[in-house]
């Protein structure tokens, strides 16, 4: 990428620099090597209206230097290592093209975060890259050598039970009397088929492994709506009066149809989601009136309906319950609900700034995940930026406001220099989302609608009252940042979702059941050591060394290759 650097010289000079460097190539990005925070930094480069305007800074990707990282990086895919030490030599480095490996040498959560929150800053596309650290990465070749077999382990280990289950057969059937040996033989082989039915088990439990991404926050901050956007519908309830009273977990439907289970209740079917929606809006009701059970509910299954290419289709989505809604009991059906996730999305509201409840059920949501090694799955979303239209006289700067709350966690808690955060809005990408699937072909982007005309699409479609809510959003990005046309592709890119949700499949995939993954392998190397004990061990006569030779002849095929070729190294 093309840089420039910033330092803390005069602003008048820094402002000169940015402008023309963006009139140039508006797709060059700033590192900042001063001493202020990013977000003060923004603040006297505005100056109150005079410096920068509002669509200058839209376009102004700016993020913090520096020059004590260890890191190596590969653009072929892991066979050769350049070695880097600073943002800007890695930024020079990255072409927004290729797929690239990153690996932080000094197993270093913060700067791993650091790295990956000033991508963000730059809009770079995280896709593309690969993060880890050290000990990851060098865990990480011995699981993927695993998962390129696991679908041929299974078909491996069942032809080897079938055939020890017969030499079993075979040694069982013989005459005990004057046999001292078969005792012994049938142990061997009890060994080994016992150590094999557990391989078999732990391969099942890998390969048939859902995997489940729970949205958290305190009440209010937006939570359903952004697991409407994950859903790509709107079926979770949002209201400004009630909170979410349990759990709703979101399934893809095995059948087409909607389904809906509350606790231990039989399954209903709704034929849409307008109707699943207004039926768990009705229990969602009776639970606000219901103060003897601490106005919860029972977790809520539901099955819903989404196109086969849905990018969150194939997980599990758990809407969780707010904790701190005062008199209920939901803070225990949040808790369990984050403790069997494999990623949470923590929502932060931005128009709060950060409030004591977030900060407690933050606090423990990431003391549980590190506990459960899991630190790799904790995603924040600074949602509802939107808001930020309504401060006049504020820079309409995301960098800044993620910096901002970004830096308050770091004071308030080290530990949180160990997170990244996404600029967000949720509601912007939810009514997008809906005005196309009502049909609202005006807003494609082969149209590029001026947002003049916004004002008589929003009357002429009035059955789609999203529109209201992206025309005001349209003026406001006219006013501020220039726009003078408007789109889906421009609300949803505006909105910081996509960003969002590409990292936080890229995590699913990548980093979610890293550890359970790596458990479960290690698991498997301990049955493999019992197997190679039996096979290599000395027998005291004839019979035993032929059941041992049977033995090593039946287990000596592809599968205890590929394991012996996985758990004998680990980089």
């Amino acid at each position: 990428m093309k840089y420039k650097k910033l330092f803390d010289s005069s602003i008048i000079d820094n402002i000169a620099v940015i402008k023309d460097s963006l009139l140039s190539d508006s797709g060059t990005v700033f590192v900042y090597s001063g001493q202020n925070a990013l977000y003060d930094f923004i603040d006297e480069l505005y100056d109150d209206g005079k410096g920068l305007d509002d669509k200058c800074l839209y376009g102004f990707k700016v993020c913090y230097e520096k020059n004590d990282l260890s890191l190596s990086y590969s653009a072929d895919g892991g066979r050769h290592f350049l070695s880097l030490t600073s943002m800007s030599a890695l930024i020079d480095r990255l072409d927004g093209t290729n797929s690239c490996v990153l690996v932080v040498e000094n197993d270093s959560r913060t700067h791993l975060a650091f790295i990956v929150q000033q991508l963000i800053f730059v809009e770079y596309p995280l896709e593309k890259v690969d993060f880890f650290l050290r000990c990851q990465f060098n865990e990480g070749i011995k699981i993927s050598k695993f998962l390129r077999g696991d679908q041929n382990f299974g078909r491996y280990c069942k032809a080897i039970i079938m055939r020890l289950s017969e030499l079993r057969l075979n040694v069982s059937s013989e005459k005990s009397a004057g046999n001292p040996t078969k005792f012994k033989r049938l142990c061997d082989i009890d060994a080994v088929l016992t150590a094999f039915y557990e391989i078999k088990k732990l391969i099942g439990q890998i390969v048939n492994r859902s995997i489940t991404l729970s949205v958290a926050a305190s009440k209010k901050a937006g939570k359903s709506v952004l697991v409407n956007c994950l859903l790509d519908e709107e079926l979770s309830p949002t209201s400004t009066e009630t909170a979410t009273p349990n759990n709703c977990v979101f399934k893809i439907s095995r059948d087409g149809a909607y389904h809906l289970q509350l606790g231990d209740s039989p399954a209903q079917e709704y034929k849409s989601g307008a109707a699943l929606k207004e039926g768990m809006n009705s229990y969602f009701r009776e639970a606000q009136n219901n103060d003897a059970a601490g106005f919860s509910l029972p977790d809520m299954h539901i099955e819903y309906v989404s196109d086969a290419d849905s990018r969150f289709s194939a997980y599990t989505i758990v809407d969780t319950a707010g904790p701190d809604a005062a008199g209920t009991y939901h803070a225990d059906a949040a808790k369990r609900a984050v403790s069997s996730c494999d990623v949470a999305v923590f929502v932060i509201d931005y128009s709060k700034y950060l409030t004591i409840s977030e900060d407690k059920y933050l606090r423990s949501i990431k003391q549980l995940f590190k506990e459960q090694n899991k630190l790799d799955a904790l995603i924040l979303a600074l949602n509802k930026l939107d808001v930020r239209y309504t401060d006049y006289n504020s820079p309409k700067s995301s960098i800044k406001s993620v910096d901002f709350i970004k830096t308050r966690l770091g004071s308030i808690d080290a530990s949180y220099q160990d997170l990244v955060i996404f600029p967000v809005s949720a509601l912007e990408y939810l009514n997008a989302t809906i005005a196309a699937k009502a049909g609202v072909k005006e807003l494609e982007a082969c149209n590029n609608l001026s947002v003049d005309k916004m004002k008589s699409l929003k009357f002429a479609r009035r059955d789609v009252p999203e529109l209201n809510w992206l025309h005001t959003h349209a003026e406001n990005l006219e006013t501020y940042h220039g726009m003078t046309a408007v789109s889906y592709d421009v609300f949803q890119k505006d909105s910081g979702l996509p960003a969002l949700m590409k990292y936080a499949d890229y995590i699913v995939r990548n980093k979610a059941h890293h550890n359970f993954l790596n458990d479960s392998i290690n698991s498997i190397g301990r049955q493999a050591n019992i197997i190679r004990r039996v096979i290599n061990r000395k027998a005291d006569s004839d019979k035993e060394r032929r059941c041992i030779e049977i033995l090593r002849r039946t287990v000596d095929n592809k599968l205890m290759i590929s394991l012996n070729d996985i758990l004998s190294r680990k980089n």
